[in-house]
């Protein structure tokens, strides 16, 4: 609401502060309480699948919708109509969630050094990537910011290595699997916003698309990737392994990006929609096999820890990606000032090397999920213990 209301920038910016920590803690917990209550296995990839059909209906619900109600209501309904969706979730969560589910008895102290360091790490990384797009990535400022980032997120992993409680233990994330499964979901991520981005400035600033149109030319990779996530890849798990799924999801988006690289002035909507679908389609293998991969082998007590780690990781890749791909796009239009030209033809080229970059991004995320090891977790005892969610039956996990 605030967000929709704000009187100035600023407000907005701490609006969307805030929003983003909402959604980090909302989307964590969601997936922590699917792993705490199916056992691994098909139910969990089941339930994994049906999460993220719901992450699919939300892009295709939101590009379709942000459009309209951009060109309808005005901007600001953008926020105001997420209100009463937010209470009824609210609502809803207290009469059917559990506050005791998954809640482990431990005397956790919170590792405030690592939290603070860890953010403000991550924060000066994109932040000077943001600023590189004006002034270059070679330039003395942003050589400093991203030295600065390097040292303070090194700082972050003494912090680790040294803390009896840390936010990250280090020994969860050297686990081959899950390492994998979060570099993937970030360059996942990181490639496919700076593609929508690109896209959405090429429909509508150089094509003349409307908001609303180009809310629905996004349309139809929402409904593939719905339909593939949410039905297609969590199977396609169960039979094959979640190592050739990966391999697979990421090679189409790879090929999806190399064919957009060919924009032009003169491309037609759907010369464009026949990649965009196949990176929809890859997006949506990858998705669900990149949770399952990131959510494989949890103990007791780590399943917030391993579904708020790719979540971290696909949060940060998007503006990571975003600022790289704009890098790149600057890079390859510039004038003898550095300024990006304003003329379309170039500034179509470089989008056209930024695709490529993307490209890259996936690429390398096959060469991960090829070197991948599945591992799964296994004790000597089996210890069977139950969770009730409020107006559901009980569901008994072995760990």
């Amino acid at each position: 609401m605030t967000g929709g209301l704000a009187p100035s920038e600023f407000v907005l910016i701490l609006a969307r502060v805030v929003q983003g920590l909402g959604a980090a803690m909302t989307s964590a917990t969601g997936l922590s309480i699917l792993v705490a209550a199916f056992p691994e296995g098909m139910a969990r990839n089941r339930a994994l699948s049906v999460f993220a059909a719901a992450t699919g209906s939300g892009f295709a619900a939101g590009m379709i919708l942000g459009g309209a109600i951009t060109a309808t209501l005005g901007w600001r309904w953008v926020f105001d109509i997420n209100v009463p969706i937010g209470v009824a979730v609210s609502m809803l969560s207290v009469k059917y969630i559990s506050s005791t589910m998954g809640r482990t008895h431990e005397n956790r102290h919170l590792d405030i050094f690592g939290a603070v360091s860890v953010t403000a790490g991550l924060m000066l990384l994109v932040y000077s990537l943001n600023i590189a797009q004006n002034i270059g990535i070679g330039s003395h400022e942003t050589l400093e910011l991203l030295l600065s980032s390097v040292i303070v997120l090194a700082a972050f992993l003494f912090i680790e290595y040294r803390s009896k409680a840390p936010l990250m233990p280090l020994g969860f994330i050297r686990r081959s699997s899950i390492f994998g499964a979060n570099i993937i979901g970030l360059l996942q991520v990181a490639a496919f916003v700076g593609m929508i981005f690109i896209l959405t400035n090429y429909l509508q600033q150089l094509l003349g698309y409307s908001a609303l149109s180009d809310g629905l030319a996004f349309a139809p990779m929402g409904v593939v990737f719905l339909v593939v996530s949410g039905l297609l890849s969590a199977r396609l798990v169960n039979r094959f392994g979640v190592k050739p799924i990966l391999i697979s999801g990421m090679t189409l988006q790879t090929i999806g990006y190399l064919l957009l690289s060919r924009i032009s002035l003169t491309e037609s909507y759907f010369g464009l929609l026949v990649p965009m679908l196949v990176i929809a389609f890859g997006t949506g293998l990858g998705f669900t096999a990149i949770n399952i991969a990131a959510l494989t082998g949890t103990r007791r007590g780590e399943e917030g820890l391993a579904s708020g780690l790719i979540n971290t990781s696909r949060q940060i890749g998007g503006p990571i990606g975003l600022a790289v791909l704009l890098i790149v796009v600057n890079f390859g239009t510039p004038d003898p000032t550095g300024r990006l030209v304003q003329s379309a033809a170039p500034i179509v080229t470089g989008f056209g090397y930024a695709l490529l970059a993307a490209a890259l991004l996936t690429g390398i995320g096959i060469i991960f999920a090829a070197l991948m090891k599945h591992e799964r977790h296994c004790q000597a005892s089996v210890v069977a213990s139950t969770i009730r969610v409020k107006g559901a039956r009980s569901c008994r996990i072995h760990e």
